[in-house]
């Protein structure tokens, strides 16, 4: 999670694009009611562009796709869905994938991670450039997900006990054909950076908070 105040940024579209592969493997009934198809290639005419106005007006949020990005949508659903350890790890799915939890230090958090299974495991779905070792380690580094992670699998920890070790992973699908897909256990040193990071975060932030509470 972030830490802080910000202004409210409009989205990526690589945010977009994330948001829209969780919904297909993780919410798949409202991906079908969220994604719409585009009959145009482009938005550059009058036509075009009076359709997606209409399409936004009837159906507020739609995230709107083109008939190339959703057949490979439906390629990388089928993809990542016949790898055994990913078919295994649906299987056990909580659908419950939120909750709050009471910290002795930092009160009351809240936590949502994509993937919460039996046993205090928790996990997210990464869609990334390539799943070799180096470069999904380079791109967990630059990005810091194992934060968020680390973060995720406190909150699971104070929920139900779990001892906050070894239960947090990623799920990094390829974003071009034939969508390769690798399982990544969070490594004990990336833990171990994301709960200093995370905590030093919610320090500042309660200091902020405590100064200025509104």
């Amino acid at each position: 999670g972030e830490y802080g105040r910000a202004r409210p940024r409009e989205a990526s579209p690589a945010m977009l694009e994330s948001k829209r592969i969780d919904m297909l493997l993780l919410e798949p009934e409202l991906y079908r009611r969220t994604v719409v198809v585009s009959p145009f290639d482009n938005f550059w005419t009058s036509d075009a562009k009076r359709w997606k106005k209409e399409t936004l007006e009837k159906i507020p949020g739609a995230l709107i796709v083109s008939e190339k990005i959703a057949k490979q949508d439906l390629e990388l659903q089928d993809s990542v869905m016949s790898h055994p350890e990913v078919a295994r790890i649906f299987s056990q799915i909580l659908w419950t994938r939120h909750g709050y939890a009471e910290d002795p230090d930092f009160g009351l958090l809240y936590f949502q991670p994509d993937l919460r299974l039996p046993g205090g495991l928790t996990g997210d779905i990464k869609a990334v450039a390539s799943v070799d070792t180096s470069a999904f380690n380079a791109q967990q580094e630059f990005f810091q997900w194992y934060v968020q992670l680390g973060f995720y699998g406190h909150g699971e920890f104070l929920i139900n006990g779990f001892p906050n070790k070894d239960n947090k992973f990623f799920i990094a699908i390829e974003k071009f054909f034939p969508y390769r897909t690798r399982v990544f256990p969070l490594h004990k040193d990336y833990d171990a950076m994301a709960t200093a990071v995370w905590r030093k975060g919610a320090t500042k932030l309660r200091e902020l908070m405590l100064q200025d509470p509104t």
